[in-house]
């Protein structure tokens, strides 16, 4: 499940599960940008850390 967490300091942040990072090779560092796709969904693209897009990511909501 993916999670939109407040930490103490008022910072937003979005948590993925272990697994997902995993399967996808996701580290941390790695930069993600959102995009809309539609009214229910959006785009999730990992950027690895030499700036190539490297993988898309649907959510429907």
């Amino acid at each position: 499940m993916v999670k939109l967490q407040k930490l103490p300091n008022g910072q937003l942040v979005l948590t993925i599960p272990k697994q997902l990072a995993a399967l996808k090779g996701w580290d941390k560092g790695i930069i993600i940008t959102f995009k809309e796709h539609d009214k229910n969904s959006f785009v999730i693209e990992a950027i690895s850390r030499n700036n190539k897009k490297d993988e898309r990511v649907y959510f429907n909501g």
